[in-house]
């Protein structure tokens, strides 16, 4: 008997060594340099000296986001490409789009995760090369319908925000600007310190606002209407909790994507004598824009919607009719613009347009299948 105990002890201590050293393996993809952006730019005004605002929806990969490295690079040759089309002063606030931090939950991975076929296949990867600490994350997970999602993005949540915040931070300070982060998947956030840091609890969808000298304000904008695939691990904010800002460009609001949507987020707003609204947003399919609208996503459809616009409108055009356009008209917001991640991550693509709205005036940028930089001259 003890013969037995001794040899299954042995075999496990070799598996366990076997899985550790395949664990460790493969975990250092090549640093990724920007070659530059191949940018369309567009301008909408012109410069009176009361600041602008400049959208940058980047083009991204699986590899923009497998270390600090090539997040940083990426996100810096847009911001000096910006730069050079003179569109950074010291009145600038730059907006990038919604989950542009989201996807650094794939960083310090095996390679595998970032040529994986899909999604899906990277995640199980992740999951089988990060097994402790995925199974104590998802048994110290709360009660939410989807445990394995939500330990995904728990048990990586320190490192993202690490990333993150150090990321921006440099950027803001070395371009002394002001920067709305886009925004990226985290556990009960907190500003401490000037540091963002997280804790054990709920997932929220969240954005940061980092001031030119690269510290980010105390208030971090939380999404309040989550989507159908949100729901089931991510947790919801409530209206009154959204923040307004006194930015270099005015009193400034950002509404993560879809609480866009809603009428009662811009009164609230009102209320708060917002005069600017800033958008990031993510669309998750290529061509969505001019598919046949499906309607709201993860919340009855509100009464001043027009029923025969589902089915019939399409994506962009309900965009334009429910969304900042018309929602912020009755409103004290005169300014804004919405952004959207582009480029292709896994077998999920990417579409929108930037949306502008000057002086209660509505424009579109350009459609292209690729990254724009939008300034929207104040």
């Amino acid at each position: 008997m003890k013969k037995k105990l001794f040899y299954l002890i042995i075999s496990i201590s070799v598996l366990l060594f076997c899985y550790n050293i395949w664990s460790l393996l493969d975990r250092k993809p090549p640093n990724v340099f920007s070659e530059g952006c191949s940018t369309e730019l567009e301008e909408f005004g012109t410069n009176s000296g009361q600041g602008n605002i400049v959208g940058i929806q980047p083009k991204v990969s699986p590899i923009d986001f497998a270390n600090e490295t090539n997040f940083f690079n990426k996100l810096d040759a847009y911001l000096q490409e910006a730069k050079q089309a003179n569109y950074l002063m010291e009145n600038t606030v730059v907006l990038f789009p919604e989950y542009i931090g989201t996807w650094l939950v794939v960083a310090g991975e095996k390679e595998g995760v970032y040529t994986a076929n899909n999604i899906t296949e990277a995640a199980k990867l992740m999951i089988s090369s990060n097994l402790a600490k995925f199974l104590l994350t998802y048994l110290d997970a709360p009660q939410v319908p989807d445990r394995v999602k939500y330990s995904l993005f728990a048990m990586k949540s320190a490192e993202m925000a690490d990333i993150y915040h150090r990321t921006f931070s440099q950027l803001s300070n070395k371009y002394q600007v002001t920067i709305v982060a886009g925004s990226i998947l985290l556990p009960e956030p907190i500003i401490k310190n000037n540091t963002l840091k997280v804790s054990k609890g709920n997932l929220y969808n969240v954005s940061v606002i980092y001031k030119a000298d690269g510290k980010p304000y105390s208030e971090i904008i939380k999404k309040v209407f989550l989507t159908s695939d949100e729901q089931p691990f991510t947790k919801s904010s409530k209206i009154n909790q959204l923040p307004v800002f006194d930015l270099p460009i005015g009193r400034t609001s950002v509404l993560i994507c879809a609480d866009s949507w809603y009428l009662e987020n811009y009164q609230y707003l009102d209320s708060q004598k917002a005069e600017i609204a800033l958008i990031p947003s993510f669309c998750s399919s290529d061509g969505k824009m001019t598919e046949k609208w499906k309607g709201y996503d993860g919340y009855p459809t509100p009464d001043d919607v027009e029923k025969s616009d589902i089915g019939t409108i399409s994506e962009q055009n309900a965009w334009l009719k429910y969304s900042l356009s018309t929602r912020s008209k009755e409103t004290s917001i005169k300014q804004g613009m919405n952004v959207f991640l582009r480029g292709r991550l896994w077998e999920m693509g990417s579409d929108g347009n930037a949306i502008i709205l000057k002086d209660k005036e509505t424009k579109l940028s350009a459609s292209i299948n690729g990254a724009t930089i939008v300034c929207l001259w104040l």
